[in-house]
């Protein structure tokens, strides 16, 4: 796996973003919001192209939100990892891309099906005609930064979907479900790289799998090293790792955490999703 995936975040990153953030307010939300079986999961192969795996994970998840479906919306990983290292200058290399341009980049190009421009497992420079113009239609509305715990329930009980960038190593890459703070503190101490993932819901601890004395909700996340990693492709975030996570963003750390929300979505003729299977 290519975990050099995505390059030091920039200062200047967020600051480019060609959207405005939206001002979120305090609702109320599902006691769990779980969509993992209405996602797709992917596999990079050895690309370091997991900003893009992510992007369209969250963008196929927005869909659902928006046209109120289970389909299972199979989008150009390839596309949005391109156009996500146009908006960071990564552009020309696989050398990865920024959580921050990812984000413009979802809001600048938007995403296309992955019919206009498949996922072969090599790094390409030409972004089909067709692609770009499809991608056009579909672009995210409104990006939040999160800085909480809080902020990230509520994003995700709200029709919102969160991409993350976090230093990863040995503890990630043999993580068989929850992911506990003891876990992402060693792999920030001894980092092996970089790592994009979606963070796509929340669980009871339950649900997830583990024990403990904090009876907050356990976030999602979706991977995209195939269905053999994690549980099923998936994993599960201890409250206090997303703790440890926002206070490293908000030190200048290299984690990203933004949400994206408000997607121009595709028609889709599939039944109407039956919530009670996903916000609980």
């Amino acid at each position: 796996r290519d975990l050099h995936s995505f390059p030091t975040r920039r200062s200047s990153d967020l600051n480019q973003l060609a959207l405005l953030g939206t001002v979120f307010e305090t609702l109320s939300v599902p006691a769990e919001v779980d969509p993992r079986s209405y996602m797709s999961l992917r596999d990079q192969q050895q690309l370091g192209s997991c900003s893009g795996a992510s992007r369209t994970a969250c963008e196929e998840r927005l869909n659902q939100v928006a046209t109120k479906t289970t389909a299972k919306l199979l989008l150009s990983m390839m596309f949005a990892y391109l156009t996500n290292q146009k908006c960071c200058d990564c552009f020309g290399a696989d050398n990865g891309a920024t959580i921050s341009g990812s984000v413009q980049a979802a809001a600048q190009f938007g995403i296309c099906h992955e019919t206009l421009m498949p996922y072969r497992g090599q790094y390409e420079t030409q972004i089909p005609v067709a692609a770009l113009s499809e991608g056009k239609a579909h672009l995210i509305q409104s990006h939040t930064v999160i800085s909480d715990y809080d902020t990230a329930i509520q994003y995700l009980g709200t029709a919102g979907v969160i991409q993350i960038g976090i230093p990863v190593g040995n503890a990630f890459q043999n993580c068989h479900g929850p992911l506990t703070a003891g876990m992402v503190r060693q792999d920030a101490r001894s980092p092996e790289g970089g790592h994009a993932l979606a963070v796509i819901g929340y669980v009871s601890a339950e649900t997830a799998g583990a024990n403990g004395a904090d009876d907050r909700k356990w976030l999602i996340g979706q991977n995209s090293w195939g269905t053999q990693w994690g549980a099923g492709g998936f994993f599960f975030i201890e409250p206090a790792a997303w703790d440890f996570l926002c206070q490293s963003a908000s030190s200048g750390g290299q984690v990203e955490l933004i949400g994206m929300s408000h997607l121009q979505s595709f028609d889709n003729p599939d039944a109407a999703i039956d919530w009670s299977q996903c916000y609980a």
